[in-house]
């Protein structure tokens, strides 16, 4: 009887540290979670973007007439030494709203419609590659 008096009282208490541990570990979270600690981080992100675009060259806009003088001479930009392969994929995104492909198998072609910003349409016909 005295054995199982102290079983009980045993598992008693490992249930009293393991309700403790749970409700200090509650605690804590709330901790970390309090407002008063997010609002502190949101503050030290805050400060480390200022920081950053501080310290980061930001481009001059370009006018419109620059704009439109790069644009009558895009092949000139295009293949420029200093023209990577990001600029172009900005170009393309720039310049080009929707690309369509579509087959046409009796000649044997892929048929891009291109639809530029503006909404100028063009086809541009392709030759498939042939399997083999």
């Amino acid at each position: 009887m005295a054995n199982q008096r102290d079983q009980v009282q045993d598992a008693l208490l490992r249930d009293l540290e393991a309700a403790r541990y749970t409700a200090d570990r509650a605690f804590r979270q709330y901790d970390v979670a309090n407002p008063e600690n997010r609002l502190a981080r949101v503050g030290e992100i805050e400060a480390r973007i200022a920081k950053y675009q501080m310290a980061t060259p930001q481009p001059n806009p370009m006018s419109t007439s620059q704009i439109a003088a790069l644009a009558g001479n895009l092949r000139a930009v295009w293949t420029a030494p200093s023209a990577d392969a990001r600029l172009k994929k900005r170009i393309v995104r720039t310049l080009i709203h929707e690309v369509v492909a579509d087959l046409d198998d009796a000649a044997s072609e892929i048929v891009l419609g291109i639809q530029r910003v503006g909404g100028v349409h063009t086809k541009q016909r392709l030759p498939k590659r042939r399997r083999g």
